[in-house]
């Protein structure tokens, strides 16, 4: 009778444990080291000082993040911005018409992982070019971005990300200053 109570108990000792363990690693399987590629759209609110333009419209546009999750709180991304389209209209009808903006902003981002739900802040620093199509010139900047949003999980690999950033210009361009709002997809590979 004792053996058979010490055998149960082994038993129950075991299920809790192997239960714990795996809902430890259900919640760790989306939130492990690995490579992430996100590919989105957003429109892009100007938010262009007055001094720069007269009135501005803001664009559609598209977006990349290649990202390194190097901790379940922490990855290092590479931001790619393209927004092709900002209407303006100058304040000396010096033929502004239409701004297109790239920007390259490596940042870190912190996540909190929920399962499923990662919701994260990011802030970057790097290049932004400004590109007027009449008459024809393009200027080059260091911006800063910061921005948050979430990055919900399908399955372990595949997902929905919506996000939000801002996008200023640190020096002579600073007038030129945008928020982008959008949404995308990504897709995580494993590397470790």
């Amino acid at each position: 009778m004792a053996k058979m109570r010490t055998t149960g108990l082994v038993v129950i000792l075991f299920l809790c444990t192997s239960s714990a363990l795996q809902a430890e690693d259900a919640r760790d399987i989306y939130s492990g080291p690995g490579v992430q590629l996100a590919l989105g759209a957003h429109y892009a609110f100007e938010d262009f000082s007055r001094g720069e333009v007269r009135d501005a419209e803001g664009t559609p546009g598209g977006s990349v993040r290649l990202g390194l999750r190097l901790h379940r709180n922490f990855s290092l991304d590479a931001n790619i911005e393209f927004n092709p389209n900002f209407q303006v209209t100058p304040h000396h009808d010096d033929d502004y018409d239409t701004v297109e903006t790239i920007a390259f902003a490596p940042a870190a981002r912190g996540i909190l992982p929920f399962g499923r739900f990662e919701p994260y802040l990011s802030l970057g620093f790097g290049l932004i070019v400004i590109d007027n199509k009449a008459p024809k010139s393009e200027r080059v900047d260091g911006a800063a971005r910061f921005g948050g949003g979430i990055d919900i999980h399908i399955t372990e690999a595949f997902g929905v990300t919506v996000g939000a950033a801002y996008m200023l210009p640190i020096s002579h361009l600073n007038g030129f200053k945008h928020a982008t709002v959008g949404g995308g997809l990504f897709y995580r590979f494993d590397v470790y």
